[in-house]
């Protein structure tokens, strides 16, 4: 799942009268987003137990945290005694994200000092070797490295770069900042087809290290089996039901994503706080829903929490026609009545 938020704390944050950093989830989810960035770019000056505190109300408000480490790490650096240092930032960095909450370390890789650039890259990686194995050593095999791409010629880091050094272990993932990418290219990245050829190459580039899998043969025999064309009478059931829903005890989920768009799921989710006694009532009327958020699969979050017993999937698909929406519309403003 995409999420979104902030790297620290803009102006937009104090303007709205917040001062402090654990102050920031709450801020982030009155305005809807959901992720935050903690930088340790100049330094290590967050207290372990503020760090802890920060990381309880990011887990209330439902925010996924992640952490920058410093600037100043290098792996391409000449001396060894510099870089035991950044493998030592590295290691600080990620017993503070643990405080935290996270288990996202961003990292920028290295610069390219005196040396050639094949020369600084080899070195980096052999580098990056020895810190997968003192991150192993030091227990943090449960959190990612996201080494980050570069936007100046003189550091480490282009894209090409990056998928190449995260094939050293399946705990380095890419981290693609396209302002930086765009820059060091020189505004290459203008359509969706710059931007998605990255994606494409990346993932021909660590599908097989990292396990994943290609499309089964039936699932592309399905595909190609596929009428595209009844995706047409699922919008239009969306709309029908959506439009004529009128029940003060039921609301539609994603509804503003949704109406009156071509990406329509199978079902229509909505909320219900009365859900299984909506359900048994729909059964009865011989409406058949399935509940397709089980909170035993999920995160011990409170906006996780809420919508697994309210949320219920309501059949929209192109096995019924617009009159079946009428229908299913009348017995649903029925319900509580």
């Amino acid at each position: 799942m995409v999420k979104f938020g902030p790297a620290g704390n803009c102006k937009t944050f104090y303007d709205a009268g917040y001062k402090r950093t654990i102050q920031a989830p709450e801020w982030l989810k009155s305005i809807g987003l959901d992720a935050y960035e903690y930088s340790f770019g100049k330094g290590f000056t967050l207290p372990d137990d503020t760090a802890v505190a920060i990381g309880e109300e990011m887990k209330k408000y439902g925010i996924a945290i992640s952490v920058h480490a410093p600037y100043y790490i290098n792996f391409a650096t000449p001396l060894d005694e510099n870089a035991e240092k950044s493998y030592g930032y590295v290691l600080e960095s990620l017993r503070k994200l643990r405080l935290l909450g996270g288990n996202r370390l961003v990292v920028h890789p290295a610069s390219q000092g005196k040396m050639t650039r094949e020369e600084a890259v080899e070195l980096c990686k052999k580098r990056l070797i020895v810190l997968k194995d003192k991150i192993e050593e030091a227990g943090y095999s449960d959190m990612y490295i996201c080494l980050e791409t570069m936007g100046k010629s003189a550091q480490i880091g282009t894209y090409e770069e990056i998928l190449d050094f995260c094939t050293i272990s399946d705990n380095f993932i890419p981290t693609f900042d396209f302002g930086h990418i765009n820059a060091l290219t020189q505004g290459t990245l203008k359509t969706k087809e710059d931007y998605r050829k990255i994606f494409v190459e990346c993932e021909e580039n660590l599908s097989e290290i990292k396990g994943y899998c290609e499309m089964s043969d039936y699932s592309k025999n399905y595909i190609e089996s596929y009428n595209i064309s009844v995706l047409s009478q699922r919008v239009r059931n969306y709309n029908t039901l959506s439009s004529k829903l009128n029940n003060k005890n039921i609301k539609l989920c994603f509804d503003n994503c949704l109406r009156g768009g071509v990406d329509i799921p199978f079902s229509m989710p909505i909320l219900c706080k009365k859900r299984d006694e909506l359900r048994k009532y729909l059964m009865e009327n011989q409406v058949y829903c399935a509940i397709h958020w089980n909170q035993d699969f999920m995160s011990d979050d409170v906006r996780n929490e809420k919508l697994s017993h309210q949320i219920l999937s309501i059949p929209i698909d192109e096995r019924y026609s617009e009159n079946d929406m009428n229908d299913l519309a009348e017995i649903l403003n029925k319900f509580g009545e």
